[in-house]
């Protein structure tokens, strides 16, 4: 299609790329290019998908002007092969926690009263009873004044809720007594104790010694 611009004086049609008319020298710069009233329509695309242009002024724009939007069958396929090339996004391993280093316990000693002064050293968990063949207890009482009605399996230690722990262990046939500063602790129940207790296990008195860190 052949595209003209027309003189509004005089109506002489002008080739499209003309600022002036041939005839009368009228400035055409503002006069927009239309089509040829002789000119016949441009086939249609050959390109199934292609945008049709329109022209104007010695350049071809896509419908809606220069910075129109290009979505052509050809554009999709760019950018689909694109995406695809696209590096995967690198996944970060998940880092393990540091180790935290666990409190120490307060330790815990037993003294005895006696002239010996010996120092037991209790661990959590342990049993403290009487020295015997068939006994267990991780800490052995002997050779201590009242130790013989100390049970071979008298009492143990547990440290809960940040405290050292006394449980008097129940017996089969009869259970000798275990006392913190005097007071009895029935078979089964759990007892704090605190630095400077009198433990009593039946006739053996022992002083508790505890050493915060």
């Amino acid at each position: 299609m052949r595209y003209v611009k027309i003189c509004p004086r005089c109506g002489k049609q002008n080739d499209e790329l003309s600022d002036s008319c041939a005839a009368d020298g009228e400035f055409l710069g503002m006069v927009p290019a239309t089509p040829a009233p002789d000119s016949p329509p441009d086939p249609p695309s050959q390109h199934p998908g292609e945008i049709p242009y329109v022209k104007g002024r010695g350049k071809r724009f896509a419908p809606g002007g220069p910075t129109a939007a290009v979505n052509t069958r050809a554009d999709q396929q760019r950018r689909k092969e694109a995406a695809q090339n696209e590096p995967e996004p690198e996944t970060c391993e998940p880092q393990p926690e540091p180790e935290t280093t666990p409190e120490p316990l307060p330790t815990l000693f037993l003294e005895t009263g006696t002239g010996s002064g010996q120092v037991f050293e209790v661990r959590e968990g342990y049993v403290v009873g009487q020295a015997h063949p068939s006994s267990t207890a991780q800490i052995q009482l002997a050779d201590l004044p009242g130790v013989a009605y100390v049970h071979r399996s008298h009492c143990s230690f547990a440290f809960k809720d940040r405290k050292w722990h006394v449980t008097a262990i129940e017996q089969q046939a009869y259970t000798n007594p275990t006392l913190v500063n005097q007071q009895r602790v029935a078979p089964g129940e759990s007892r704090p104790l605190h630095n400077g207790d009198r433990l009593t296990l039946s006739g053996l008195t022992l002083t508790v010694r505890i050493i915060e860190f």
